[in-house]
């Protein structure tokens, strides 16, 4: 616990954040070994110290931004293992990119039209290359569309935890039956924007990538003692 509070205090610091947090958890067991959320405070005098304020790491929804890119990826995979992600391409165009109607941008622009391999537009964390792929994949129905939330559903992206914690956030995530879809859902959520859940639900995404696959769900109680009551037997039997 002492060990990611300060490695978390110091990155804040850094990059002079306003708040953030850090969790550790075991890969084989889905434990939850510490838990560090912190929050910038200015006194009337401008200096600034950080202090816990609110369990951002299980209780705040937000967006995933590129930490999503890689549940993106492996939907496409899962739906089209024949891809090579050294031989095949996708293009960026020249670093903005319109989808129906609403402009995407990469990092940086081109002067011409650039193509990166699968791989490397993984590698870079390219919006448009990810959202193409995932648009090519799944963008062409409705019943398309749909397979690719159901993906997200089996990876525990946008399906609850039902984490041992009161307050934990819900995941958020709209669907092609829902009110909330439109035509560039697909290419914003395909790069982490216009979904929603906790950094622990991140984590446990993640975790079971690194666990070979296998999904534990995070827990923070292993087991409750029982207390038993001690019975005092009567002197005579029962009739």
């Amino acid at each position: 616990q002492d060990v990611i509070e300060n490695a978390l205090l110091n990155a804040l610091r850094e990059n002079e954040a306003d708040n953030g947090c850090a969790m550790v958890m075991d890969v084989k067991t889905g434990q939850i070994r510490a838990i560090a959320n912190l929050d910038r405070m200015t006194d009337s005098k401008g200096n600034v110290s950080y202090r816990e304020l609110y369990n951002y790491a299980v209780g705040k929804r937000r967006e995933p931004g590129s930490t999503m890119k890689l549940a993106s990826m492996m939907a496409v995979l899962e739906s089209n293992p024949e891809l090579n992600l050294l031989n095949d391409s996708i293009n960026v165009g020249e670093g903005a990119w319109n989808f129906s109607g609403t402009d995407m941008r990469d990092s940086h622009l081109y002067e011409d039209n650039h193509s990166y391999s699968i791989q490397e537009a993984f590698e870079i964390s390219s919006n448009i290359g990810i959202a193409r792929l995932v648009m090519n994949e799944f963008g062409e129905s409705i019943e398309r569309q749909t397979l690719f939330t159901e993906y997200m559903n089996e990876f525990m992206i946008s399906k609850s935890m039902g984490f041992q914690l009161k307050g934990s956030a819900q995941p958020e995530m709209p669907t092609p039956t829902k009110d909330t879809w439109s035509a560039i859902a697909l290419p914003w959520i395909a790069h982490g924007y216009g979904i929603e859940m906790s950094p622990l639900q991140i984590l446990a995404f993640y975790n079971a990538v690194a666990n070979n696959g296998y999904y534990r769900k995070p827990t923070i109680v292993s087991d409750i003692p029982v207390s038993y009551t001690h019975l005092t037997l009567p002197t005579t039997p029962y009739v």
